[in-house]
């Protein structure tokens, strides 16, 4: 009885030191979609461990490059150990798989691998569609425009009508990186556009369509036929009361 009391006691010691002792990482990298010359930063971190970002099977120092460096804190207070990955100005080398590993005080390895895929262009511009301006009426509000993608914010961005050589005025941006137009229909307003947006980084520009031609006003043609049969009744009318 005594001795399977032993074998209890030592079953649950055991269990309770391994889980003190199981290596679990608390903060998971995830893969990277960039642009060259963006800021990329990517943690991993574990308690109890050391923590170190390797590439190639080769260890990323503190200045592994220029603009690639890695750097591990530990938190005291907590025995949390964060590896840093950071590049400082994304180029088409840094394209690759970045491994996160971790060594427990215990002896256990565990490692999470991202990719970092590097979009090559500084600044992108797509436009939005091209507008078919027959589909309109005259003096209705309508929106183009284009979608930027660069490494934040871009500085500057500007419609251009490529007919007349004058820039667009009133350009509004929404969330999703959108610069949008909305212009009023006039029988005028047909022509290519092109769309310009600049940064630190370089600029870049695409160009839309407004195609066709816009209809007049709904109505326009039956209210004038109205008008003059109104007018006709109403002398009709005078020269029988006459």
């Amino acid at each position: 009885m005594e001795f399977r009391r032993c074998v209890l006691l030592l079953v649950v010691f055991l269990t309770s030191s391994w889980r003190s002792f199981a290596l679990e990482l608390i903060d998971t990298p995830s893969d990277v979609l960039t642009r060259v010359g963006c800021v990329v930063t990517e943690t991993c971190a574990a308690a109890d461990a050391t923590v170190e970002w390797s590439t190639s099977r080769r260890s990323i120092s503190f200045d592994d490059t220029p603009t690639r460096s890695a750097q591990s804190t530990t938190d005291d207070s907590t025995g949390i150990t964060t590896a840093t990955l950071t590049f400082s100005n994304v180029t088409v080398d840094d394209e690759r798989e970045y491994t996160c590993v971790v060594i427990s005080n215990s002896g256990q390895t565990s490692s999470s691998t991202i990719r970092v895929i590097v979009e090559p262009e500084l600044i992108a511009v797509k436009p939005i569609v091209d507008y078919p301006l027959d589909a309109t009426v005259i003096g209705n509000v309508i929106t183009v425009g284009c979608v930027v993608s660069s490494c934040g914010t871009p500085n500057l961005v500007t419609f251009t009508s490529l007919n007349t050589s004058t820039v667009v005025e009133n350009i509004t941006r929404s969330g999703d990186g959108a610069f949008n137009w909305n212009p009023e229909v006039t029988n005028n307003l047909a022509g290519t556009y092109r769309c310009t947006a600049e940064n630190p980084l370089g600029s870049a520009s695409a160009t839309f369509k407004l195609t066709g031609g816009p209809r007049s006003q709904r109505g326009g043609s039956t209210t004038s036929t109205l008008s003059v049969l109104s007018l006709i009744s109403l002398l009709l009318l005078a020269l029988l009361t006459y």
